[in-house]
């Protein structure tokens, strides 16, 4: 399908060549322009978008105002903002609200290449009223517990960037946001990042201050359960799939890289879980109840209420959100790795393999159907006998 684009600028020079940069590159995509807020909105009283791009220093409406009063009109549109680096107080307040952030002046390469990866993570996520829901999230909530010790440190004077990286990583919510933040090309990484202590190292104490205690960006969990959903065992069971995951990426020695992408895609893999079941409450509690009177996989529960699963909403979240792609196919694929197509050790196979590793060893009563091991996929993506040796080294039993 052919993308939608608006761009809202009051600069004539901007939005006379926008077009012309991208009918040079992608000319089958659909672009309009506004030269206010205010036209931005009659535009979209009108006609709906795939896309929003907007500078945020413009007169009478900045990009900020105009953006969230076009959440409301067009919620399931990608919302990027374009600024300046002068701007970054604004940038961190705003940050809740907008997907990417790019600064002001990009190369013709970034914002093609920031369109088309909106345009294709679109793709993830075909439900309409779902993906509406979730491109309106402005975060993931954190742990209780860990959210008060990050407060903690960040308002100790004696604050350690290995220290606060310690608290993150244990933590789906805030290394969800950090992630989001750092990764944004207005922040200038060379390259994607999923390092929890490079990304808080890049973006400074300071910064992650000003976005936990300022901007808000960092809020706990008001309830234990969403829609049957018990957070608690989620969250251990996050932080072993995500560990067991590193391990086996070392284990297998894919390097570095592999590994870090490992660790961060496994405590983020069920993100999707928390997102549908604090999205649609009593729905996410029907599909619990499916799947534990008729023995089913949880996914396929999810499927059968939803008509998509949360491994489809965790991965369009995060790709929305410019994660790592290799983050982000490991989220989407975790359960059917073979859709992703590729034939060597990934952060996906990492994550598939202990996904299942940390379940299997449990001594608690089956309450629904555990996920299975794709032997087709690992004796494609790993060395032989491979996952014999994760079996018995590392299926363990763990807490319910």
């Amino acid at each position: 399908m052919v993308p939608r684009i608006l761009f809202v600028d009051d600069e004539p020079l901007i939005l006379s060549m926008i077009p012309h940069v991208i009918t040079h590159f992608r000319g089958n995509w659909q672009i309009e322009t506004a030269s206010s807020g205010q036209q931005g909105l009659d535009r979209l009283a009108n006609t709906s978008f795939d896309i929003l791009v907007s500078d945020l220093s413009m007169p009478q409406m900045n990009g900020m105002e105009f953006l969230s009063r076009a959440r409301d009109l067009c919620p399931g549109a990608t919302r990027i903002m374009f600024s300046s680096h002068s701007d970054r107080e604004s940038v961190l307040n705003c940050s809740p609200l907008i997907h990417q952030f790019l600064p002001k002046p990009s190369s013709n390469e970034l914002l093609i290449a920031t369109l088309e990866r909106a345009a294709m993570v679109r793709t993830f996520l075909p439900e309409t009223q779902i993906r509406d829901q979730v491109s309106r999230l402005e975060g993931i909530p954190s742990m209780p517990g860990v959210y008060a010790e990050l407060m903690e440190q960040l308002q100790s004077p004696d604050t350690d960037i290995k220290d606060v990286a310690a608290i993150v990583s244990r933590d789906f919510g805030m290394t969800s946001q950090i992630l989001r933040t750092v990764n944004s090309a207005y922040f200038g990484l060379r390259r994607p990042t999923s390092n929890i202590s490079d990304a808080i190292s890049h973006l400074g104490i300071e910064t992650i201050k000003y976005l936990a205690l300022t901007a808000g960006v960092f809020k706990e969990f008001r309830t234990r359960e969403l829609g049957g959903l018990r957070v608690e065992p989620l969250w251990r069971h996050s932080l072993e799939t995500a560990r067991l995951a590193r391990e086996l990426a070392n284990r297998e020695r894919a390097g570095s890289k592999v590994a870090e992408d490992s660790f961060a895609a496994g405590l983020l893999h069920d993100l999707g879980k928390l997102v549908l079941a604090g999205s649609f409450s009593e729905r996410y509690a029907m599909a619990g109840q499916m799947a534990r009177s008729e023995l089913l996989p949880w996914i396929t529960a999810e499927r059968n209420t939803f008509n998509c699963d949360h491994a489809e909403v965790g991965a369009y979240l995060l790709g929305l959100w410019g994660l790592p792609k290799p983050v982000v196919n490991a989220v989407r694929w975790h359960h059917f790795p073979l859709n992703d197509g590729n034939d060597t050790f990934t952060p996906l196979t990492a994550v598939h393999a202990a996904n299942v590793l940390s379940q299997s060893g449990s001594k608690a009563p089956i309450e629904v159907a555990r996920p299975e091991i794709d032997f087709l996929y690992i004796m494609k993506n790993s060395t032989a006998g491979s996952w014999n040796a994760w079996r018995r080294e590392y299926a363990e039993p763990v807490e319910a």
